[in-house]
């Protein structure tokens, strides 16, 4: 009997292990799109690796990242998007940095990264890349540097906001420097 017993609670051990646990704990990958595991030797994924402790780390050099996974306390938190976990850390990808915001027995402090950068985009975030004028939207031109920019207001001359501004032979006309045909 006492075996038997012995052999069920033994079963049943393996089998909650097995399953894992309830989606809504902190340690289940479903509970978000962070995914939390164990550290093995302190190890927990992409390629880059900072190994100085802090509740603020800038990654990628202001480029986006696309996976940072922080080790705190004996568990690794991995995110390949941005977001909060569990009040704890904000994982920003955009700008490649990791936050933790929490305290408390659940929000360890983060030991080391581990990240993998993203490419760094060639244009700002507000414009896009552009062959020519016809690539940008309605008042952007294509600079110089390929990516779309607000055209210019006077684009045969310099804007203005009294005739000070301008040339001897011109005249502030529509905040733009024009010829002064008197």
């Amino acid at each position: 009997m006492r075996t038997t017993v012995q052999l069920l609670s033994a079963t049943c051990l393996l089998l909650l292990v097995a399953c894992g646990s309830d989606s809504s704990t902190a340690g289940s990958a479903e509970a978000g799109l962070v995914e939390s595991f164990p550290a093995v030797r302190g190890a927990c994924g992409p390629e880059s690796k900072v190994d100085e402790e802090g509740d603020q780390k800038d990654l990628c050099d202001g480029a986006p990242a696309t996976e940072i996974c922080v080790k705190a306390g004996t568990m690794c938190f991995c995110a390949d998007q941005s977001e909060t976990y569990q009040d704890c850390y904000v994982f920003d990808l955009e700008s490649g940095s990791v936050s933790r915001i929490g305290n408390g027995r659940y929000c360890k402090g983060i030991s080391h990264t581990e990240y993998t950068c993203g490419e760094t985009p060639k244009c700002p975030p507000d414009s896009s890349e552009c062959m020519d004028d016809k690539d940008c939207a309605d008042d952007y031109v294509c600079g110089v540097d390929g990516c779309c920019e607000p055209a210019p207001k006077c684009p045969d001359s310099k804007e203005c906001a009294d005739n000070k501004d301008c040339l001897e032979d011109e005249i502030c006309l529509d905040e733009c420097c024009a010829l002064d045909e008197k």
